[in-house]
């Protein structure tokens, strides 16, 4: 008796909870549902519909893979904006200093990103990366990744390959995979809205 009387507390529990669960599915499907048809009002008057922007400014972020890297850069970001669902396109090129202050490495590079698809974006990087300790090397890459996010804050994955006669094993302080979180401040912007 007293182990089907926990068994049947804990199915009541259970859909309590499911219960809960159900309705907070339902009203946040609900609400944004009403935003996105909301969003594609012609008429609607506080945002106009569509429109392009061209901005330029300054790259913050950190790439983490087995060694921390800090960014800092310059970006040159054009692109169209909408209210419609996967209405947003943009092109990014971009010009970084990378340092691990750790095992003390540097790294500079270029690199381009384009959100076409709603919030993902694809990437292609390009640089060289150096130490001057005791492992001394000077060291290009090459590096395309996939992420999430749009041309102000996205957090990407990203790949290196090396080229020369280097390897992962025997350069220390480089990266093989990287997870990046990148934020663009804008400083110069420009936005045309369609008419």
């Amino acid at each position: 008796d007293e182990d089907r009387g926990k068994r049947e507390r804990i199915f009541t529990d259970r859909k309590a909870g499911n219960s809960e669960m159900k309705k907070i599915i339902f009203i946040t499907a609900l609400l944004l549902g009403a935003g996105i048809v909301r969003g594609q009002d012609k008429d609607w008057k506080p945002l106009p519909f569509s429109g392009s922007f061209d901005s330029r400014g300054v790259t913050f972020g950190i790439a983490q893979g087995a060694h921390t890297f800090l960014q800092l850069g310059y970006d040159h970001c054009m692109g169209r904006w909408s209210r419609c669902a996967f209405g947003n396109g943009f092109m990014s090129t971009t010009v970084t200093a990378e340092y691990d202050p750790v095992q003390k490495v540097w790294g500079a590079g270029m690199g381009m990103m384009n959100g076409g698809m709603g919030i993902i974006c694809l990437g292609l990087w390009g640089g060289i990366y150096q130490h001057s300790g005791k492992d001394a090397f000077f060291l290009p890459y090459f590096r395309p990744g996939i992420g999430l996010g749009n041309h102000r804050f996205n957090l990407g994955l990203g790949f290196n390959f090396l080229f020369g006669r280097y390897r992962f094993e025997n350069t220390p302080g480089v990266n093989t995979m990287v997870v990046s979180l990148r934020y663009f401040l804008p400083i110069l912007e420009k936005e045309t809205p369609d008419l």
